[in-house]
């Protein structure tokens, strides 16, 4: 970073270096004792330890220690440009410091990074969630419509969304630059990790979009991102109450809220108690869980959901939708769903509405019930509603004394038995023709009949099977009759073309 300024400069020089080691100022060696933060400028045959300290020279000295060799300069000239250097640093350094002060927030702390390094900041957490901007980032991150939550572009993601080699950068601990190929307008940043016992927190952005990024603004960065760990951690030790996910892991559990935690819980989100509410699952289509995938996931989620709140547990999210703010409907949500089930490898299963936050677990497990149906096919329909399968649902889980088959009509078993013997098709034209809801014209499209063959085919059928087929509770046993039949592998299930009316 030192030879970057000297070199800023317009100094000719030659920098060996193995590290990436930041130093607080610049010494005269005189035989005086010696700290590896600092650089010392020393001349030929003084005996400084080359192969162990940093050393800057005016002439070639060979050593196998970071050093700098700068030509054509004094050494009084070099210590006065390397002083002013340092001198800024400090400075720099004097104002972050004194944000400790001030009871400064997250805010308070980018506002001043973009002062001081002319570009604008932003800090995310571990899910891409933004805890702060500095105010140029109102140009790159227009504000929300009405959402607490805010989030890094999708579209910013999309570099390193199946990249493994994003995965290092979290193992940085010092300032790294991070080429962003995807996003409009700069495509450079400097990103430092927050790193708190171990625990990844997330990471200070510093994005080149008003003028180049300069060498000292790693080492700015980094004294930010000190500065922004004591915010965050005095926030969490000054926190007495259950966090959110907290509350709504047991609003989707189905244990009973205090009346602080649900009041906490409905402040926070802007919902009423008896809102409709919806429930969407999604969990891998893989068993191993892509911890970054999914931190992508939640934040693509959270800008196509804006007024909802998002759960990350046991491996899956969990959308939870107030359909008096969003109003979307099944087809809707399964053609928005689709797209990232595809991308992220994902099923998905939606629930039916239910009315207020205490009916949350029953929409939880219906959700539950079509995404393990959509495991369960293992094919191209990522997303289910538990609409759409809650008919196999109840056929499933019922429990009566005899076998499901010994349920279905007989009159349907018997006109197998006619279509058998006497060669004709009317068990499959009356099934087509429920199915369609009596339609003629449709079930004649379906069956590729004329329409006074399919009149005179339901004459016969009337008359082999012996019921009323205008009467709503022969139909609807019928009906259930052709399920049970299907579940219990009797015939192959009905797939019918969609047809406009």
């Amino acid at each position: 970073m030192i030879g970057e300024a000297l070199r800023d400069l317009g100094l000719e020089l030659f920098v060996h270096s193995t590290s990436d080691r930041r130093y607080t100022g610049v010494r005269k060696y005189n035989g005086q004792s010696l700290s590896p933060s600092t650089i010392y400028l020393i001349s030929p045959g003084d005996g400084f330890p080359v192969d162990s300290f940093t050393y800057l020279s005016t002439e070639p000295i060979d050593g196998h220690a970071d050093h700098i060799c700068c030509l054509g300069q004094s050494e009084v000239q070099l210590l006065n440009v390397l002083s002013d250097i340092f001198g800024l640093f400090q400075s720099l350094t004097d104002a972050i410091s004194d944000l400790a002060y001030h009871d400064a927030t997250l805010h308070d702390l980018c506002a001043l990074g973009e002062r001081l390094m002319g570009n604008p900041m932003v800090i995310h957490d571990d899910w891409f969630a933004i805890l702060a901007q500095s105010p140029g980032m109102d140009e790159l991150l227009p504000q929300g419509s009405g959402n607490s939550v805010r989030f890094l572009p999708g579209h910013w993601l999309e570099d390193f969304k199946f990249d493994d080699d994003f995965r290092e950068t979290y193992g940085h601990s010092q300032a790294m630059l991070w080429t962003q190929h995807s996003v409009q307008g700069t495509n450079r940043s400097i990103y430092v990790n927050m790193v708190y016992h171990d625990r990844y927190l997330g990471r200070l952005l510093l994005l080149e979009s008003q003028q180049p990024l300069r060498f000292r603004d790693y080492a700015v960065m980094e004294l930010l991102m000190q500065q922004a760990l004591v915010i965050l951690r005095s926030r969490v030790s000054s926190f007495r109450g259950r966090s959110m996910d907290m509350i709504v892991s047991d609003l989707v559990n189905g244990t009973p809220l205090s009346y602080t935690d649900e009041a906490a819980f409905l402040d926070m989100i802007h919902w009423k108690r008896d809102d409709p509410l919806l429930c969407i699952r999604m969990k891998n289509q893989q068993s191993d869980e892509t911890r970054l995938l999914e931190h992508a996931l939640h934040s693509d989620l959270f800008h196509t959901f804006p007024r909802s709140y998002i759960l990350y547990r046991e491996n899956e999210q969990c959308i939870l939708l107030n359909l008096n703010l969003s109003d979307f409907s099944i087809p809707v949500l399964s053609h928005m769903l689709s797209p990232l089930c595809r991308d992220f490898l994902h099923y998905a299963g939606i629930s039916s509405p239910v009315q207020g936050i205490r009916e949350l677990s029953i929409a939880y497990m219906q959700a539950g019930i079509a995404m393990q149906r959509a495991f369960d096919q293992r094919g191209m329909h990522w997303v289910i509603a538990f609409c759409d399968c809650a008919m196999e649902y109840l056929l499933t889980r019922l429990m009566p004394p005899v076998r499901l088959r010994h349920l279905i009509s007989p009159q349907l078993l018997a006109l197998i038995d006619y279509d058998k013997r006497e060669g004709t098709q009317y068990f499959e034209t009356l099934r087509v023709y429920l199915a369609l809801e009596r339609s003629v014209p449709r079930t004649s499209e379906v069956l590729v009949i004329h329409r006074t063959t399919l009149l005179y085919r339901l004459k016969k059928i009337r008359s082999v099977i012996g019921l009323d087929l205008d009467h709503a509770d022969t139909r609807l046993y019928l009906l259930l009759s052709l399920k049970m039949m299907e579940q219990e592998h009797m015939i192959y299930p009905l797939v019918l073309p969609n047809l406009s009316c």
